[in-house]
Order: structure tokens, then sequence, then C-alpha cells
């Protein structure tokens, strides 16, 4: 078995790197995509109906057609459809009125009448088009909704998509273009998760080239790299001169210096 390279033996940055975290974290990446996309429409809502607001513009809508969903209800309500023109097509919506506005829009029979028409206040981005009655804010209350529910979506799915690919990325450049260095093993903790899931945290010392002293913390890539490691000793460390916190143990890493 040949023994592990050194920060003597390692070569010089870039490095051609073998090995990675392997198929499985594709599962979890294609588990977390639709869940992603998701989180970027809740993005895209908020960013829309906010624009909306402001930059909303009125148009006259034609009356074409009413109807009431329950008329035997103790409170029926009646619904008008409205259409307008924009981006060179005709756009249609509803709208429930109060009776008041209804006896100018409306006959006895609850037809439209000849004529009617409602001005709205449209904005549309391309195929997305959307139009309220002026004065009646219906975006408040559905950004209420967004804004919480997708801060909290996305900051979950930020920090479930920072370790499917943005630390893979960080770690395997570590390895090719780090500076290596010997480091020593501070301290070294098993920890226990949720469905039986372990974690090999390792606390890590060293010295980057200006002397400056850094201490970091590490994963293992599992038991037996975890196992082999022991507290207070030697270990060859990669590190980003720039960024001295991100640094590794290349000994348990994931990756492998090509021979």
């Amino acid at each position: 078995m040949t023994p592990a390279p050194t920060s003597a033996s390692l070569p010089p940055p870039p490095r051609t790197v073998e090995g990675g975290p392997g198929a499985a974290i594709w599962v979890g990446r294609l588990f977390v995509l639709p869940h992603t996309l998701v989180g970027l429409g809740l993005i895209a809502g908020c960013l829309f109906l906010g624009l909306q607001h402001f930059f909303a513009s009125p148009v006259v809508a034609q009356v074409v057609d009413a109807y009431t969903p329950d008329p035997d209800a103790a409170t029926p309500r009646t619904y008008v459809t409205v259409a307008y023109t924009a981006w060179g097509t005709e756009q249609t919506n509803s709208f429930s009125l109060p009776p008041e506005k209804l006896r100018t829009l409306l006959d006895a029979q609850l037809k439209p009448l000849q004529g009617a028409t409602l001005t709205l206040r449209r904005f549309g981005i391309g195929p997305a088009e959307v139009a309220d009655l002026p004065g009646e804010d219906s975006w408040l209350p559905v950004l209420a909704f967004l804004v919480p529910f997708g801060l909290f979506w996305n900051g979950i799915l930020g920090t479930v998509n920072y370790r499917l690919w943005v630390s893979p990325r960080r770690r395997r450049n570590l390895v090719v273009r780090g500076e290596a260095t010997t480091g020593t093993v501070v301290s070294k903790t098993r920890l226990l998760g949720r469905r039986g899931a372990r974690t090999y945290r390792l606390r890590l010392k060293y010295l980057d080239r200006e002397g400056g002293d850094h201490e970091v913390d590490d994963t293992a890539r599992d038991e037996a790299a975890f196992d082999a490691l022991s507290e207070g000793g030697s270990v060859t460390v990669l590190f980003d001169p720039e960024r001295p916190a991100r640094a590794l143990a290349y000994e348990s890493c994931e990756y492998r210096v090509a021979p």
C-alpha cells in the first residue's frame, strides 16, 4: 500500500486530483433540484408583485360577462369578466365587485350594460400578466405570506445546496491549488445525527507561510480515515493563502492527488 503524500512530497499546485464525494451526492442534488426551483419561483413571485405595485399602469377594460357562482347563498357574490389588450393580445380577468359598483355595470338580469368598462392597474413582463382594481392591494396579503415563507424555504435550501454544490467544489479546489503545510490534529469528535448518520469532525491547527497561527474545522470522509488520525498527531494541511480559514486535512479528505 502506497503511503499518503506528505506536505513535502505533494507536487506544487495546480495538481491533478482523483476521487470525490462519489455518485451518492447526485442523489441529493437531484432530490433538491425541484425544491430549489420552487424557491426560485418564490423569489420571482415576490419581485413581480413588488414591481407590480410600483410600476403598474392604468388600462381600460371592457366588461364582457358576469356570473354568480352560488346565487342561493345568503350573500351571493357576483363576478364580472373583463377583457383588455396588452402586448398585442387580449387578456381577460375576473373580479368580485360590491353591489353599488355592479349597478353601474350590469342590468337587472346581471348582464353587462352596453359600453360598460372598468379601469384597472396592470403590469406584465413577457407572458406574466396581472391586473387589479385600483385601491385593492391584493398583492399585500400574498406578499405577507410569500416573504416569510420564501425566507424560510430558501434559507433551508441555501444551506443544503451549499453542502451539495459549493462545499465539494471548494474542497476539490483546495486539493488542486491549496498550499501544503504540516499541521496538527487538535481534537476529534464523532457526531451522531438523525437516522444514525455520523459526522467525523476534526479540529486542525497549522502555521501559514507568514507564521500566522490558524485553527480550522474539517470533516473526515469516513470512519476509517477518522480513526487513522490521532489527536496531537501530524497531518498534511492544504489551505488557501488568501483565506486561511479554508483548509482541510489531506489524509482524511475525499480527494487524492493523481500519481
